[in-house]
C-alpha cells in the first residue's frame, strides 16, 4: 500500500517537472533606470539652468510596440516631456541621453521620471523609475510631504 502511494507521488512530481516550461538564461530582462542626472551649462549661456540625464533601458532586440516616455517636473507642472510610441528596438540594451534645455532655473525640487510601456503578442508589461532632485541655490533637506507629484 505505502509503495503503490510513493509510486503515485513519485508520478506526480515527474510530471510535474516536465510539464514545467524551462526558463532558461534567455529569459527576457526588462528594465529602465535613470543611470545619470545633473544640473550644467549646456548651451554655455553662462547659467546653470540646463538639464543633462543618461536613461538606459534594458529589453530584447525586436521588441515591438513599445511606448517610451520621459518627463521632467518642477512643483507639480511639465517642463519637458518626450513620448514615443510604436518604437521598435534594434538592441538589447540603450543609453539614452536627454538635454533639457534652459528648464531648471529655479530652486526647488525636480522630477525626472520616465516609463516605458509593451503590449503585443509575446509581452506586456510597465516598467518605471524616478529621481528627484534639486539644482543650485535650493533648500539642502529633501522636503517630506513636499506636495510632488510624480504620477504617470
Amino acid at each position: 500500500m505505502i509503495s503503490k502511494k510513493l509510486l503515485k507521488l513519485f508520478f506526480i512530481l515527474m510530471l510535474g517537472v516536465l510539464l514545467v516550461p524551462n526558463l532558461g538564461v534567455d529569459a527576457a530582462t526588462y528594465g529602465i533606470n535613470i543611470e545619470h542626472v545633473e544640473y550644467c551649462d549646456l548651451d554655455d549661456d553662462g547659467k546653470e539652468d540646463d538639464v543633462y540625464a543618461e536613461i538606459l533601458v534594458s529589453m530584447f532586440e525586436g521588441t515591438k510596440n513599445l511606448i517610451f516616455k520621459t518627463t521632467l517636473k518642477f512643483d507639480g507642472e511639465i517642463l519637458h516631456s518626450i513620448y514615443r510610441d510604436n518604437h521598435v528596438r534594434t538592441e538589447d540594451e540603450m543609453l539614452y541621453k536627454f538635454y533639457f534645455i534652459n528648464v531648471a532655473y529655479e530652486s526647488g525640487w525636480y522630477v525626472l521620471q520616465s516609463w516605458f510601456f509593451i503590449y503585443n503578442e509575446e509581452q506586456s508589461g510597465f516598467y518605471f523609475d524616478i529621481t528627484i532632485f534639486d539644482p543650485p541655490g535650493g533648500d539642502p533637506d529633501y522636503p517630506i510631504g513636499g506636495g510632488l507629484d510624480p504620477g504617470p
